[in-house]
């Protein structure tokens, strides 16, 4: 997807064909977690149709799926965290930050703990002393664990809008459809847009017109030959 949307020709690595089955088993694994308000394979089967889009198998809109669901779930974080802030004075912190804040606190503090431990440990009877140790083992293994990196990358954060599209995100719609059915069309009455459309509203912000998506998408797709499909 990154190669796809920073690409100046922005159009399939494949070309005028469907996205190839090794992209298709990716869309799979990444995708097998579910909310109950994530679009599912017959709802965006059900929309696509709805724009004039070709046909297509409920496997090949995989990709496009986790993309929408995606910033559904941004979405609502945002709104989520902007009536926190409302009420509280404050966002409420995600699970992850606070992982984060907590293992800030773990390789803040438990180095000075360590040096209290190994210098106290002298001062205590033999049979002391295992007690110590296992303590010194426990904080050392605790402070190891907290210098791992997170492992996942993060796409759909805070910085979504709640009520205004995303730019980015009419592109990143624009080149998961491209996934399916390859270089396609971008006028404002044709299946690509009419669909972008639909996923505007799916998402949850505000309507936005076919011909600013147009617009938008002519901006961004200004040194890219003209579609050879009609999707």
């Amino acid at each position: 997807m990154w190669v796809v949307s920073e690409n100046s020709r922005p159009s399939p690595p494949w070309g005028t064909a469907p996205a190839p089955r090794e992209v298709q088993e990716c869309w799979n694994r990444c995708n097998k977690w579910k909310c109950k308000n994530d679009p599912t394979h017959a709802d965006l089967i059900r929309m696509l149709r709805e724009a004039g889009a070709p046909e297509c198998r409920p496997e090949q809109v995989e990709g496009l799926c986790g993309v929408i669901a995606g910033y559904v779930g941004a979405r609502v974080r945002a709104a989520r965290e902007g009536a926190a802030a409302s009420s509280k004075g404050s966002r409420e912190r995600e699970p992850y930050e606070r992982i984060a804040a907590a293992c800030a606190e773990l390789r803040r503090v438990i180095p000075l703990e360590l040096e209290t431990l190994k210098y106290d440990i002298y001062r205590y009877s033999d049979d002391e002393v295992p007690g110590y140790e296992r303590e010194i083992f426990r904080l050392t293994v605790l402070l190891k664990a907290s210098t791992i990196p997170e492992q996942i990358c993060r796409f759909w954060d805070e910085d979504v809008d709640v009520k205004k599209y995303d730019r980015q995100a009419v592109r990143i719609i624009f080149f998961s459809y491209e996934m399916i059915y390859g270089q396609s069309g971008i006028s404002r009455n044709g299946p690509a847009v009419r669909f972008i459309e639909a996923a505007i509203k799916r998402i949850g912000w505000h309507p936005v017109s076919p011909g600013a998506i147009e617009q938008l998408l002519r901006r961004s797709l200004s040194g890219r030959a003209p579609a050879a499909t009609i999707s």
